[in-house]
C-alpha cells in the first residue's frame, strides 16, 4: 500500500504540475486538454456500459460534450445558460431518436438514460473548470495584491486542491490507520478515520489557498467542509457506478490514479459547488 501511495504521488506532482501550466495561460491551452479528457472520461464510462451489453448513442454524446465545452468557453455571458439548456434538450430528444432501430432486445429507456448521463456527468461537470477560470477572484475579492498566477487560477485552486488533499490524506491515513468501515458495501477500502483526515485535510487546504487569494478564512473554512464532504460523496458515487458495471477502474490514463473519472470524480462534483458558492457571494 505505501509504495502505490509513492506512485500515486508521483503522479499527481506531475499532474498537479500541468494543471497549473494550463490553468495559467487559460483560453485553447486549457480547453483543448479539458476537451480530450472529457472525450476520454466519456469513452471510459460508455466503453463500460457496453461491455454490460447497453448501446449508447457515443457519437452524440461525444458532439454534444465537444459542444458544451466550447459554449461555455466562448459564449456571451448572456446566451451561454440557454446555449447549454438548449444543447442538453436536443441531445435528449436525438438520443430518443436513435433509438428507433434498435434490436428488440436493447431497452430505448437504458440507452437514452445512459447517453444523457455521460453527457452530464462528464462534459458539463468538466465545465465548471473553465467558468471557474474565468473568475478574478482576488479581484473580486478587492486582493488585486495577489500574484498573477492566483488572479488568473485563483478559483480553480480553491476548488480543486482541497479535494486533492482531502483524497491524498483520506488514502494515507486509511490504509495505515484505517480501522472502522465507511461504507463497506459500496467501497470496502474506505474507512471512517480516513475520510475525517480527509474533510480536515480540505478544509485547512482552502484556508491556506484562501490566504493566497484574499479570502476571509471563515469563507474559505465553509468551501472547504463543502469539498471535504461533496469529494467523498463523489468519490462513493464512482465506486457505486463502478461496482454495478463490475469493473476496478474506468481507465488506466493517470497510471496507479486510473483513468480520467477515477481521477476526477471528486472533483467533478465539487466544482460545480465552488462556482456557486462564489457565485453567489462574490461574483454577482
Amino acid at each position: 500500500m505505501l509504495d502505490l501511495i509513492w506512485r500515486k504521488a508521483i503522479v499527481g506532482v506531475f499532474f498537479v504540475g500541468g494543471m497549473f501550466a494550463v490553468l495559467y495561460y487559460g483560453g485553447w491551452w486549457l480547453l483543448v486538454p479539458l476537451i480530450g479528457m472529457a472525450l476520454v472520461g466519456m469513452g471510459e464510462y460508455y466503453s463500460a456500459t457496453y461491455r454490460k451489453g447497453h448501446r449508447p448513442a457515443v457519437g452524440l454524446g461525444f458532439l454534444t460534450g465537444i459542444l458544451i465545452l466550447g459554449v461555455t468557453q466562448f459564449a456571451p455571458a448572456e446566451l451561454r445558460e440557454g446555449s447549454l439548456l438548449g444543447l442538453i434538450i436536443v441531445m435528449v430528444g436525438g438520443t430518443l431518436i436513435l433509438q428507433f432501430g434498435n434490436r428488440p432486445d436493447q431497452s430505448a429507456v437504458d440507452n437514452s438514460a445512459i447517453t444523457a448521463f455521460g453527457v452530464i456527468y462528464v462534459p458539463l461537470m468538466l465545465s465548471f473548470l473553465l467558468r471557474l477560470r474565468q473568475i478574478d477572484l482576488p479581484h473580486a475579492l478587492a486582493y488585486d495584491s495577489a500574484g498573477r498566477f492566483w488572479h488568473y487560477a485563483g478559483a480553480a485552486m480553491i476548488a480543486m486542491v482541497p479535494v486533492w488533499l482531502c483524497d491524498s490524506f483520506a488514502l494515507a491515513v486509511g490504509s495505515t490507520m484505517g480501522r472502522h468501515k465507511l461504507a463497506p458495501t459500496v467501497s470496502p477500502g474506505k474507512t471512517v478515520e480516513g475520510a475525517a483526515a480527509g474533510f480536515f485535510a480540505a478544509v485547512f487546504g482552502a484556508i491556506a489557498i484562501g490566504m493566497w487569494i484574499g479570502m476571509p478564512w471563515y469563507h474559505a473554512a465553509i468551501l472547504g467542509a463543502f469539498e471535504g464532504v461533496v469529494g467523498q460523496l463523489g468519490d462513493l458515487g464512482k465506486s457505486v457506478l463502478k461496482r454495478d458495471l463490475g469493473i476496478k477502474d474506468f481507465g488506466n490514463m493517470f497510471g496507479p490514479h486510473g483513468g480520467v473519472l477515477d481521477r476526477f470524480d471528486a472533483v467533478m462534483f465539487s466544482m460545480p459547488l465552488v462556482y456557486l458558492y462564489l457565485w453567489l457571494f462574490f461574483c454577482h
